[in-house]
């Protein structure tokens, strides 16, 4: 969960500036970047889609020494 307000706030940052150095040269409203900015980093902070943060489902493994030829602690029974 810290990384995804680590990124968010970075996304924010980061299209706040560049939005006000680039509208400042050419004029643009002030107020639409950072609009777009919480927009933006809202969905990178949900990420509603699991496109950025995706779930990683691990596989249960069993336990050593549960099943198998390590269980009766005789590597080859001969």
């Amino acid at each position: 969960m810290v990384k995804r307000a680590a990124a968010a706030s970075f996304w924010f940052v980061a299209i706040t500036w560049g939005y006000n150095y680039l509208g400042y040269y050419l004029g643009m409203p002030f107020l639409v970047g950072p609009v777009v900015a919480v927009a933006v980093s809202t969905f990178v902070g949900l990420d509603p889609l699991h496109v950025v943060w995706r779930t990683v489902v691990k596989k249960a493994q069993p336990e050593p020494g549960s099943h198998g030829p390590m269980s009766t602690g005789v590597l080859n029974p001969t």
